[in-house]
This record gives structure tokens, sequence and C-alpha cells, in this order.
């Protein structure tokens, strides 16, 4: 099943007068159960992108199409919906309620499908999978960035969504540390999107990393790796050979 498929995206932001081309002609498919690794240099556009697939945005033109739903146009409300339904994501910043403690964080995005008693179980398994068990009352002010990293996983996953979208999940992990949580988020959803930790040895093959571009790398089926650059995009076989170009 084609759980993402994004075709000839752009993203634009304004900049004073003027609009800057974050995203240009974007082109990826990815499938149910893959999991995608976007590498590329600061500013070549991989949060932008998952902001985009994660309904956070919405694109400039092109389309993207989610679980065979077009998404691109859709209210606002409707994507509110579907993030809260179908998607996990853990931020670059995590982004936790500094008034909240490891298990309030957790929990309150739980608490528009369950009742407290019904949550608890799935909180404390999600914080217990990640390691943080034991700072479950703690508050962010009181945990060093790891820990807060690993409360920000668990909240993802705490809704066992279909997709997790991560931005540099393991960035602030040590290397065992991270292997381990990568192994729980691909457990745990159809597909994980990472930002490339260029510390951690993802379990599929080095992925192409060139200046200005976006190169996804996959662990599924005959691997191929799509490198996205403005306008153009080539797919390379495991070999690292280009097998297609389109422009």
């Amino acid at each position: 099943m084609e759980l993402y498929a994004v075709s000839d995206v752009g993203y634009d932001y304004a900049q004073g007068d003027r609009l800057v081309p974050a995203l240009k002609g974007v082109s990826l498919a990815v499938q149910s159960g893959e999991f995608l690794a976007l590498c590329g240099p600061s500013g070549s556009g991989k949060t932008t992108l998952l902001n985009l697939m994660g309904l956070l945005d919405a694109p400039t033109c092109g389309t993207i199409r989610f679980a065979g739903q077009d998404v691109s146009r859709i209210t606002e409300h409707a994507r509110t919906l579907l993030r809260r339904e179908k998607i996990g994501f853990v931020f670059q910043r995590f982004h936790l309620i500094p008034v909240l403690t490891a298990y309030e964080n957790v929990e309150y995005f739980l608490r528009r499908q369950y009742s407290a008693r019904e949550a608890k179980p799935l909180v404390m398994e999600a914080l217990e999978s990640v390691g943080i068990a034991a700072q479950a009352q703690q508050r962010p002010h009181a945990m060093s960035g790891g820990q807060m990293q690993r409360v920000a996983i668990a909240r993802a996953l705490a809704r066992k969504p279909s997709v997790v979208l991560a931005d540099e999940p393991t960035a602030a992990l040590d290397h065992t540390a991270g292997l381990g949580i990568l192994a729980l988020v691909c457990d745990a959803a159809d597909i994980a999107k990472l930002r490339c930790d260029p510390t951690l040895a993802l379990p599929s093959p080095s992925a192409l990393n060139a200046d200005n571009r976006i190169s996804a790398q996959t662990s599924a089926g005959p691997v191929a790796l799509k490198w996205v650059a403005l306008g153009s995009e080539r797919e390379w076989t495991s070999a690292g050979t280009a097998r297609s170009a389109k422009r």
C-alpha cells in the first residue's frame, strides 16, 4: 500500500517583500511498512518536507496524497483531525509543555480518545519503552536534553500512529540509545521518517549526501535511493549508480 505520494511539491516562504523557495519540484513515493531517512545539509529543506508530509503546512504547489487521500488543499480542521488520529511527530526542539510532567505530556494527547484510567497503561508503556518511566513525574526543566527527547518520542508513539515523522530524533542520545530508539520507532508505526543523524548507523545502505539536495534512503525491498534536487530527480540503486533521471 502506498502511504505517501508526493508529486512535484514546492513550498515558498515570505522574506520581506519577496518569496523564497524552500522546496521546488520534490517527488517521493513511500510504501506502508517502509523506513525512510532524509539526508542533506542544513537548509536543504528536510524539515520543510517533514512539515508538509505531517500536515503542519500546506504546499505552495504540487500534491501530497496520504493513504490515498489528496491532503494538499484540505481545511485546517481536516488536517488537525488527520494529524491527531494518524500521525506521530517528534519535533527537533521537543516542544514539551513546560508546566506538565513527562507523564502528563504524553497523557495530554491521549485524553481526547481515552479516559484517565484508559490512558494510564498506554502512557506508562510508552515511557517504559524509551527508558524514561523513572522520570514520569519530572517536568522538562528538571530533565536533560536526552531525557526530553525520550519523552517527545514516547508522546509520538503512545497513540499507536500509522506514521511517525521524526526530525533528528536521536540527536540528543548516545549511539547505543539511538539504535534502541530507532528500533522502537520502526516497530511502532507503518513507516518512520528520520532526518539523518551522522552518529547513528542506520539499518540500511549509506545515504547519498550532496550539497543543496535532499536524498531519501530506504531499507525496504530492493534498495533505491531517491535523490531530489531543485527541479530534478534521480533514482539510485543500492550500488550507488544512477538508474534514471528526469527534469
